[in-house]
């Protein structure tokens, strides 16, 4: 799972740094899989049995950006990026190193942002927080949800469906950050 990991922030960081104006959205999802790619070959390099396990990142990268962000599950496109644009990376169903799983997405923007758009962060950034403060062994799991939500809610917004899921040998591995879990997490 940390080799996963290591796969990830690769991916991550290639994709952040070809992310500029002028730049079609799909060379920031290539640069994405060929950096976990290459990350993944370097780590099998050394390894027993490499030869029954593959380094190449594939399927779809999800990704929108500038007045796309709103579109669900959208591919990246031929479409520049913008001066100004908030771009959105999701890494589900595409992080996958020798069995392991990791959903999780990013955003970034280009150039400045607005006082709205940094608002809306921040208040993001915030329940983000206080899940991860509620994370700890015994804790239900709809708990760490409605610790999220409560922060929305106390900055104007509505419920949210999911703060977060587990990460394993599932693209939807259990628990689920949700209303309605009622698993318990435990060590490790």
């Amino acid at each position: 799972m940390r080799q996963a990991g290591q796969v990830a922030v690769a991916m991550v960081e290639a994709g952040r740094k070809t992310i500029r104006k002028g730049v079609p959205e799909y060379e920031v999802s290539l640069a994405a899989v060929s950096a976990g790619t290459r990350k993944a070959a370097e780590l099998l390099a050394g390894t027993a049995n490499r030869e029954f396990d593959s380094p190449m990142i594939h399927n779809l990268q999800i990704m929108q950006s500038g007045s796309h962000t709103c579109m669900v599950h959208r591919r990246p496109t031929v479409r520049p990026i913008e001066d100004g644009d908030p771009v959105y990376l999701c890494f589900c169903g595409i992080t996958v190193f020798r069995g392991y799983w990791l959903g999780f997405d990013r955003e970034f923007f280009v150039g400045s942002v607005t006082d709205e758009q940094a608002r809306l962060y921040e208040v993001t950034i915030n329940a983000q927080m206080a899940a991860l403060n509620a994370i700890r062994p015994g804790v239900v799991a709809e708990d760490v949800h409605t610790g999220a939500n409560e922060v929305y809610r106390q900055a104007g917004f509505p419920p949210t469906y999911r703060t977060g899921r587990g990460t394993g040998a599932s693209i939807l591995e259990m628990p689920e950050l949700k209303a309605g879990d009622k698993r318990c997490s435990s060590p490790g």
